[in-house]
């Protein structure tokens, strides 16, 4: 018969290993939420490509002065009626920047005409490029994968790195936006290197 000790060690560990995850996940969330508060900007390419969340006016006007700026891409579509737009496309256009929207959802795989309308801005839009969405997590981070894959001509696994929990994406347990790593592992497949084929 066993004493109640060991039901109580057990008990303990039990609580030990909760209260280690609960911190784990609680600190990556404000990690998320820090990165997303700081603008989630990061650079993808010097001088060609940058990545950010969605900037205020005056955070939109400083970086395109600092990184000179010359054109961005909207993943959030077109919004005229809200703020945040109008705000945008007053900075963008006071610094002379091009504007482009092209709408796409983190939870949901990107259609093929989507990528293509994706890819046509990245190659043909004046640099240094900025591309953002919400968080600049999920939708940028597919969208600078495929920079560095189809644009870079770097590998699969080095252009992967812009979809991490790094840049605040997390698409595990019961999260949707896997649909940006499915969808980024989607064209990869579909368009190899002529190395790796």
């Amino acid at each position: 018969m066993q004493d109640g000790s060991t039901d109580l060690r057990s008990d303990r560990a039990v609580l030990i290993a909760a209260a280690v995850l609960a911190l784990a996940c609680g600190s990556y969330g404000a990690y998320c939420g820090l990165l997303i508060w700081s603008g989630n900007f990061h650079t993808v390419a010097v001088g060609r490509l940058y990545r950010s969340a969605e900037l205020t006016r005056d955070e939109f006007a400083t970086t395109i002065e600092a990184h000179h700026v010359r054109a961005v891409l909207n993943l959030r579509g077109a919004h005229p009626e809200d703020r945040w737009y109008q705000d945008e496309v007053a900075a963008t256009g006071a610094h002379g920047a091009d504007h482009y929207d092209i709408a796409i959802s983190a939870r949901e795989p990107v259609p093929e005409g989507k990528v293509e309308a994706i890819l046509a801005v990245l190659r043909t839009a004046p640099k240094p490029l900025l591309v953002h969405c919400r968080s600049g997590a999920d939708r940028t981070g597919f969208v600078s994968a495929l920079y560095r894959y189809a644009i870079e001509g770097e590998s699969a696994g080095e252009a992967a790195r812009e979809l991490s929990v790094w840049y605040g994406h997390f698409p595990y347990l019961t999260s949707t936006t896997v649909a940006m790593d499915e969808s980024a592992s989607a064209y990869f497949r579909a368009h190899p290197h002529a190395s790796s084929e």
